[in-house]
């Protein structure tokens, strides 16, 4: 006779090697063996110790894909008439607050490719060119005055 609860609990994203449900049966024969399996809807996402009853999942649970999972644990004797007993089991997900990555906080950082700036080694000059490329035309004078010559 199977005497733990019908319910377990995870925190979703636990290690797999997290019981998630301890089953517990009796035997009026002290000298039979209890072996525990699994059947059951969701039966395929958890493992069971056949020895211990300890139910485990096969792989992390996620909260906001499923919340809960149904399975049925059999525990089955090795005496005469091998006498079985089956337990409906409602295995719940705990929801645990997850770090986002935010796509503003992405957009806000540069690529890591992104070369640094750097100021040119020599500022460019200030005053712009206004006089074409033909130096015959112009007479510079030292004092810094220019004559165009027609």
């Amino acid at each position: 006779m199977i005497t733990s609860g019908a319910a377990g609990s995870v925190d979703e994203n636990a290690n797999i090697s997290t019981v998630v449900y301890d089953a517990n049966a009796t035997d009026q024969d002290t000298a039979d063996t209890i072996t525990y399996t699994l059947g059951g809807v969701d039966a395929a996402a958890f493992d069971i110790n056949g020895s211990s009853g300890a139910v485990t999942l096969k792989a992390p649970a996620d909260f906001e894909t499923k919340a809960s999972y149904s399975i049925d644990v059999i525990a089955t004797d090795n005496g005469t008439g091998t006498l079985a007993d089956t337990q409906a089991v409602t295995i719940s997900i705990t929801n645990v607050n997850e770090p986002r990555s935010s796509p503003a906080t992405a957009a806000t950082q540069p690529p890591a490719s992104t070369p640094p700036r750097t100021r040119p080694s020599s500022p460019p000059s200030p005053l712009p060119t206004l006089m074409p490329a033909i130096p015959s035309l112009y007479h510079f004078r030292r004092s810094g005055s220019v004559t165009v010559r027609c």
